[in-house]
């Protein structure tokens, strides 16, 4: 079960009216008492004594029912063996009583078979119970399960149908039944009479699927299988009792489902909610809330979509709706669900007339929902298509319990849904989701869960808190009873019966039964619980898992006094289980749940793990517990027999506040086992780290650690003792670690205060008095000194002071060669005791000599430089960074490279210069620099850089060479050229002459080194151990491939630029250089190939620079006459005639598509052009003079965008520009004034007519210049233009140029204009199109 994302704006109160108080009140809420049960019900009762049924024997109501395990069904009874499945989540227990009412069930059973009554049909419950029937009866039960009417007969159920549904009145005397033909009754119940039969209030020939009475004994409501809703109300005149009815929801608007009013309880009623009547519905497709009173008002409306095969659900109830920060309000909330989805809202009646719905949560099931009814405010009962009964707890949404009613042959409304008595006169829609209907088949009354089966009446009420473990307890389940209690007890158990709602009151009470069970659970684990047979560790095991929940537990109700009273009394009258009882105490006391435990039980607890040789765990116990609770002076003594020092320690800290005391015998003793000469045992061992780790809590008490260290004499009066007793100790027994404690002590506070500095001077006194002073260290316990030293000069070298020889050792240990131990220790210490003192150039040299911690130079040197340090400091770090470029370079050359540029901004070229005679380093460094120089152009680099990088290029790495002087730049062609001749760098070299414009020796380089290596390609084929040089053969052909590709790049790129002449002088030569292998080859030789191929390829390559007349011509002069063997040159003319025919065709294809395409653009553009302009308004969009009233002979000038204007006025806005044809183009003013200021494209600011687009900012200009005019000359049409305001503008040039410009654009095919005068305009052209 899942819950939706969304939250809370409010949660349902766990408890309804009755949590409100201090406990329940039985005589203030009806509950009947219990009575002793009567011998029928004794004989009715089934073998199994979880099966719980009430017979019809007795007098007590229906919210009387006991029992608290499932029953079987009567459709079961003739197997006595099955069982009803129940699913039983783990930390609830059982929390429904599933009872079956034996008495109801056995007299519709019956009256089935004796009166031929049908099966049931409907239920309604209340104080009594009415069951319809399939053939039109009705049976009214009392509490006591005893027939109080039958109303009607089975002539009834001939002439109405099957009763498909019932209502009770607020005071259960009259009961309406809805029958399946459409009729309803009203009957008395004080007199079994028929009050009413209406037959008017909703077309007949349409089942009755729901009537519902409301809160005012006058109104009813029924809903029918057409999908309406009407009310009743009920009258009574002297002609007798009517009915007036009123139709509230057709259903041509939406088929109603379902219908339920509101009722309001008595103790809710107000005088606000009192004259209200709200009745909710749901369609298939939304929920609506109406208000009948005063006036028929739609108050609230929410959709509801679904599957078409379920149907919804709807359930009021009154709760507690409790809001953060506020007081809890009892208000009416509303259930929705359809499918596996449950909404949840609260109505706000504010007033008569104004009600609010505020949305609570929104839910979901992992199951499809049949039927739900409210339990209580804080428990849905919730069925699913399964006829499976979910328990669910509405707030947490945790599914509580589930019971499997499959058995019970539950009842469903599905003819009346179909219409079956009516001839199936129903929507599809209802038909088609009506399987599953059954609306009158499970509900609740005063917190009990009713279900009608076909042959029986089941009854589902909630336990007790009590019933609940009683229930528990009974299966032996004592565990689970224990854990149950639990949650009574902190207040988080679900669907709680039976409790007061103060903390206080129901934590007594819960502790009060909690503590009965577990000394019954101590009890029985002892004895009948008890493996009696088993062996002892089975015991152990047993007793291992009854002693935690012991102690858990009483620890949870804070009854320590029951676990070591009662409990502990118990458990100790068995030696295993006392045993088991003292160990499992050790967890909860190492966690600090226990704090406080007797001095007997630590007495017990000491001699139990003594016995075990385990006190180390008892010594662990007593350093979390309580001092309070401890016997110290008994504690204390069994400490010290037994060596547990660290409880030592914690007794006298934390108990006599004595933190020298301890530290000073705990000291002595391990004094004494130093001084005797023997290998520390491992207790002493231990007591050795315990001491040096509580010194090490005490650095911050200067007072205390220095009594301690600094004592000169122990307490002993021993003449031969040397002085610092206690020094001597820790140095003795772990030197480094003592001397850590105190680097960590001279960096508190207290020895920085300017009285107290002057005792770190002494510390080092008196460590320089035992160490150096004396004899009796080893030179790797004073190197660890001298390290301590180190660091305190850099650290504290105002308060430390060493004399001259002293200093010179410290530096001479910290730099002596050859000793790997501890070396990063040391050269730290060396680095801040260097940069303490200004030696900041003695640490980069540290850095460089050792390999490993080269890298680590770069991130100093640019620390170093960036600090605000002395001009000297920075001079040398200079100064030893370009001595040491070599082993920088070799360690991170690119790093290097972005030192000298953005760090030491040095000159380049003197650096390079300086490593001359190191061309390797020298190589690696340049590369880096070029390599940054191609990312930042910034960076300030000399030619004569460049001429060093590719001479060192061509040393080291010859194979880039031609690459980088492709890609690199920033060389001196020249001066690289003369390099890579000296370094016989030929195809570099060729590259270089391209560049420089010497086409044709870069050609005959390439060529010559293109003969070459076919020579030797023809030596190694034609000699006679060609066999052994297959594999250079194979790089030779490779070779041959890649220079004559370079070949053909080189004729291809150049000939572009030259003349017939020269192309001929690089294709033919190349040709001649690939066909002249093959006269020396014969024709079955397979290399032969190799060469056939290459003279396809180049004469492929050379048919689109050279003639194919001057091609042939070579062929035919040179090869095939002069020989006579036309085959050999067969191939290659073929191919050239074929290439020759398929481009001919390519370029026939290609030329047709671009004339067809230009054809369709240009006869698109005079289309398109040929098109007049219609003006937008019948005034000038500059000066908004109308154009009727202009002087014929004044040209106007018509936009795209519908904008008209007189030339004049466009001469006078500047719109315009001038081509280099010295032709005017105007632009439209608006148009572009608007463009301006909102800066957007300008293809949007123009109108465009009939479908002609702009697309990008190129066209929109095009169409700004695309422009119609309209000549208002009646007479002449090229006579010349008079216009005051265009002389202004544009002068005599305007003049001049009007019918030159007017021509032109005539003839443009852009533009067509139309000359008309205005008086022909036409009003209604000026119309917005």
């Amino acid at each position: 079960m899942e819950e939706k994302g969304e939250d809370l704006s409010a949660e349902l109160l766990l408890n309804g009216l009755e949590s409100q108080l201090e406990e329940l009140d039985e005589a203030e809420y009806d509950l009947p008492s219990v009575s002793a049960p009567t011998l029928e019900s004794i004989l009715n009762e089934t073998a199994d004594e979880e099966d719980d049924v009430v017979s019809n024997s007795g007098d007590s109501e229906f919210g009387r029912l006991l029992g608290t395990f499932d029953t079987e069904s009567l459709v079961s009874f003739d197997d006595p063996d099955r069982r009803r499945k129940r699913r039983v989540y783990e930390g609830h227990g059982s929390v429904l009583k599933h009872t079956v009412l034996k008495g109801i069930s056995s007299q519709i059973v019956s009256a089935q078979t004796r009166i031929n009554a049908g099966s049931p049909t409907a239920m309604v419950v209340d104080v009594l119970i009415a069951i319809g029937t399939a053939h039109g009866i009705v049976y009214i039960f009392d509490p006591s399960q005893a027939m109080k009417w039958s109303l009607g007969s089975t002539n009834t159920g001939v002439q109405y149908g099957s009763v498909s549904c019932l209502a009770f009145n607020v005071d259960c005397n009259r009961l309406l039944a809805g029958y399946a033909k459409g009729q309803i009754t009203m009957w008395d119940l004080d007199t079994g009479k028929l009050l009413r039969t209406i037959t008017d209030v909703h077309p007949m020939g349409q089942a009755v699927l729901h009537v519902k009475f409301t809160d005012n004994r006058k109104v009813a409501l029924c809903a029918d299988s057409g999908g309406s809703v009407f009310d009743m109300e009920f009258n009574r005149s002297v002609s007798g009792r009517g009915c007036v009815s009123r139709c509230l929801f057709s259903g041509s608007r939406g088929e109603v489902c379902v219908a339920e009013p509101l009722h309001i309880p008595e103790h809710a009623r107000n005088a606000t909610n009192a004259q209200t009547m709200l009745v909710a519905m749901i369609t298939f497709t939304k929920v609506v809330v109406i208000n009948l009173r005063p006036e028929v008002k739609i108050v609230f409306s929410f959709p509801l979509p679904g599957q078409a095969d379920c149907l919804p659900l709807l359930s009021w109830i009154y709760a507690g709706i409790k809001i953060s920060g506020k007081d809890a309000l009892f208000d009416p909330v509303l259930a929705v669900a359809r499918e596996s989805t449950f909404h949840f809202f609260q109505a706000i009646i504010r007033s008569a007339k104004t009600v609010e719905f505020q949305r609570l949560q929104t839910s979901e099931v992992s199951y499809k929902v049949g039927a739900f009814c409210w339990i209580n405010s804080m428990t849905l009962a919730v069925m699913d298509t399964f006829e499976k009964i979910h328990l669910v707890d509405v707030r947490s949404w945790e599914e509580l319990e589930v019971l499997d009613m499959c058995d019970m042959q539950f009842v469903y409304s599905t003819s009346f849904f179909k219409g079956l008595a009516t001839g199936g006169n129903v929507s599809p829609a209802l038909s088609y989701a009506g399987d599953h209907a059954c609306y009158y088949s499970m509900m609740t009354f005063k917190s009990q869960l009713f279900v009608l089966g076909k042959k029986s009446v089941h009854v589902m009420t909630t336990r007790t808190w009590q019933e609940r473990l009683d229930v528990l307890l009974r299966e032996n389940r004592h565990q689970d009873a224990i854990a149950l209690a639990l949650t009574f007890y902190e207040g988080t158990a679900k669907s709680v019966i039976g409790l007061p709602s103060r903390p206080e009151r129901r934590q007594k009470i819960v502790a009060d039964k909690l503590l009965d069970i577990l000394y019954t659970y101590v009890d029985l684990s002892m004895t009948k619980l008890c493996p009696v047979f088993g062996r002892i560790d089975e015991l152990i095991n047993h007793y291992e898992n009854v002693v935690p929940i012991c102690v858990e537990y009483c620890l949870r109700l804070n009854r320590i006094d029951v676990l070591f009273g009662r409990l502990y009394e118990r458990f100790r009258q068995d030696v295993i289980a006392h045993g088991a009882f003292l160990e499992c105490l050790e967890p909860f006391i190492l966690d600090d749940q226990l704090k406080a435990v007797s001095p007997e039980i630590i007495k017990d607890l000491t001699s139990h793990f003594q016995g075990k040789d385990m006190l180390s765990r008892v010594e662990a116990c007593i350093v979390h517990l309580n001092i309070i609770s401890l016997d110290i002076h008994e504690t204390v003594k069994v400490c010290w027999e037994n060596g547990m020092y660290d409880a030592i320690i914690y007794i006298s800290n934390q108990g006599m506040q004595d933190y020298i005391t301890p530290l000073l015998d705990l000291t002595q003793v391990l004094r004494d086992a130093i001084n005797s000469g023997k290998q520390l045992s491992d207790t002493h061992v231990k007591l050795g780290k315990q001491v040096t780790r509580v010194y090490q809590q005490l650095i911050g008490w200067l007072s205390l650690s220095h009594r301690l260290i600094g004592r000169r004499n122990s307490c002993r009066t021993n003449p031969s003792e040397k002085p610092y007793p206690y020094m001597r100790t820790f140095l003795d027994f772990d030197t480094r670690e003592f001397l850590n404690v105190m680097a960590l002590a001279f960096e508190e506070d207290e020895f920085g205060s300017s009285d107290k500095k002057h005792l770190r001077q002494k510390v080092v006194d008196i460590l320089l008095q035992i160490m150096v002073d004396e004899t009796g260290y080893t030179p790797k316990q004073t190197g660890m000194l001298y390290t301590f030293l180190a660091r305190q000069l850099a650290r504290h070298n105002s308060s430390i002071r060493l004399n001259k020889r002293l200093f010179e050792q410290v530096v001479e240990f910290l730099c002596k060669p050859g000793d790997d131990s501890h070396k990063e220790e040391r050269q730290e210490a060396l680095l801040e005791l260097l940069t303490k003192y200004g030696l900041h150039d003695k640490i980069l040299l540290t850095y460089l000599n050792d390999p490993t911690r080269c890298h680590q130079a770069f991130s100093f040197i640019e620390l170093t430089l960036t600090d605000q340090l002395i001009n000297t400091i920075h001079e040398k770090i200079v100064d030893v960074t370009l001595a040491h470029l070599k082993p920088l370079t070799e360690c991170d050359s690119v790093r290097t490279a972005r030192l000298l540029v953005d760090v030491l901004r040095v000159n380049l070229l003197q650096v390079v210069n300086s490593l001359e005679g190191e061309g390797r380093t020298q190589y690696q460094l340049l590369q880096a620099l070029v390599t940054e120089r191609e990312a930042r152009d910034t960076i300030m680099f000399d030619t004569e850089l460049y001429d060093i990088y590719v001479e060192l290029m061509c040393k080291y790495d010859s194979s880039l060479v031609e690459m980088y002087l492709k890609t690199g730049h920033g060389y001196a062609d020249e001066t690289v050229y003369q390099i890579c001749k000296k370094y016989h760098q030929y195809d570099s070299m060729a590259f270089l002459l391209e560049k420089m414009g010497k086409v044709q020796e870069a050609f005959d380089m390439m060529l010559k080194t293109f003969k070459e290596k076919i020579d030797l390609f023809m030596e190694q084929i034609t000699d006679k151990r060609a066999s052994k040089h297959t594999s250079n053969i194979s790089l030779l052909c490779q070779q041959i491939d890649g220079l004559l590709l370079k070949a053909i790049g080189l004729c291809q790129r150049n000939c572009g630029r030259l003349s017939e002449q020269q192309r001929e002088a690089l294709w033919f030569p190349l040709l001649d250089a690939v066909v002249e292998p093959q006269h020396k080859l014969s024709s079955d030789n397979s290399h032969i190939t190799v060469f056939k191929d290459a003279s396809r390829q180049v004469m492929n390559c050379m048919m689109g620079y050279i003639e194919l007349p001057a091609i042939m011509a070579k062929i035919l002069k040179e090869f095939t006459f002069s020989e006579g063997r036309f085959g050999d040159v067969k191939d290659l003319v073929m191919g050239m005639l074929g290439t020759y025919n398929y481009e001919k065709t390519l370029m026939s294809t290609v030329s047709s598509m671009l004339n067809g395409d230009l054809m369709n653009q240009l006869v698109e553009k005079r289309s398109l052009h040929s098109k007049a302009y219609v003006p937008v308004k019948d005034t000038c969009a500059y000066c908004n003079k109308h154009v009727m009233s202009t002087p014929s002979r004044v040209q106007l000038t018509v936009f795209r965008c519908g904008h008209m204007f007189h030339e004049a006025c466009l001469d006078r806005s500047g719109t315009y520009t001038h081509t280099l044809d010295d032709e005017v183009v105007y632009s439209c003013y608006l148009c572009s004034q608007s463009e301006h200021t909102r800066s957007r494209p300008a293809s949007s600011s123009h109108g465009l007519q009939r479908g002609e687009s702009v697309s990008t900012p190129s066209q929109s200009t095009t169409v700004q210049s695309q422009q119609r005019k309209i000549s208002a000359m009646n007479s002449v049409p090229n006579s010349t233009n008079h216009n005051p305001a265009s002389q202004e503008v544009a002068g005599a040039f305007r003049r001049q140029q009007t019918e030159r410009r007017r021509n032109k654009l005539l003839s443009t095919a852009d533009l067509t204009l139309r000359l008309i005068p205005p008086s022909c305009i036409d009003s209604s052209l000026l119309d917005d199109t």
